[in-house]
């Protein structure tokens, strides 16, 4: 499916992109823009420069792609494209709900994401993850019975491909540490599938660290080794994602959504979903209405 493309961006930085031809993938394949600013969107966004290389800036950090490069942007990230005019490249996007349907997905999403940037001619990969892009570029352009599940099956499958290999990389670094480094990591797996059981309860940081089985302030320490932020950040940062699932597919009303997300007031809800997504709940909900069509 081709589809032309402009830098369309609100004055909260999102893209507004209403999924066509009664399908919940796009599939862009072409010369679409030069550049395209800073911005941020709901859905899960591949990028394959495939011949001309450009720079893609994911958070705040620049990366330079080439043609075996390919760009995996998680949903409600910032970033921006910068490149030169001239050559076609592929863009593949699709809903969030849909990988968040598998447990598999919930339970291994940090090291899908692992990498944002990754060679498709890494020998680490069991197979070419660009074939697999390709060929769902292929099905897209095509009027066949199941066309869309046929992607999805390709789409699943690229992911699987690009978790074993960060899985492969997790191991390996994993090797190299002391006893006392593994141990805590082991800890740490269960700690996250405690947070994220119990994420929308009246969790704290006393009983999080009683569950892995260290001091309140030593867990503290570390847990922000392990996260990259503090104990509070991260728990408003699952609370936010499972409220923008229900802003995306239900139509429970705003406070409804925040009791259920685990906040306790309003006031808290917007100020957290906000500096998460760079917008309020509201607008995330105008924006997020096209999936409640499919």
């Amino acid at each position: 499916m081709k589809k032309e493309r402009s830098a369309m961006i609100n004055s909260d930085l999102s893209e507004p992109w209403a999924f066509g031809h009664n399908m919940t993938i796009n599939v862009s394949y072409g010369d679409f823009f030069s550049s395209f600013p800073t911005h941020w969107h709901n859905f899960i966004e591949i990028i394959a420069p495939l011949s001309d290389p450009y720079s893609v800036q994911i958070g705040n950090e620049t990366y330079a792609l080439d043609e075996n490069s390919i760009a995996l942007i998680p949903p409600r990230t910032l970033h921006a494209i910068t490149r030169s005019p001239g050559h076609p490249h592929l863009i593949i996007q699709f809903p969030n709900t849909v990988l968040q349907q598998f447990h598999d997905f919930v339970q291994y999403r940090r090291i899908l994401y692992g990498s944002c940037i990754f060679q498709a001619q890494d020998p680490g990969f069991e197979e070419n993850p660009l074939s697999i892009l390709l060929k769902i570029l292929e099905y897209s352009e095509k009027d066949l019975p199941f066309k869309e599940l046929h992607m999805y099956e390709l789409l699943l499958h690229f992911f699987i491909i690009v978790g074993n290999l960060n899985l492969c990389i997790k191991n390996q670094l994993s090797d190299r540490k002391t006893p006392r480094q593994k141990a805590e990591d082991q800890k740490f797996d269960s700690v996250t599938n405690y947070i994220y059981e119990h994420c929308t309860e009246k969790i704290t940081l006393e009983k999080t660290a009683a569950f892995a089985g260290f001091s309140k302030y030593y867990f503290s320490r570390i847990f922000k080794e392990h996260y990259q932020m503090s104990f509070p950040e991260y728990i408003a940062s699952l609370r936010v994602a499972k409220a923008a699932e229900l802003l995306e597919n239900s139509s429970l009303s705003i406070l409804e959504i925040a009791m259920r997300s685990g906040f306790s007031n309003l006031s808290s809800f917007n100020r957290a979903f906000k500096e998460v997504n760079h917008c309020t709940p509201s607008q995330f909900r105008k924006m997020a209405d096209f999936s409640l069509d499919f």
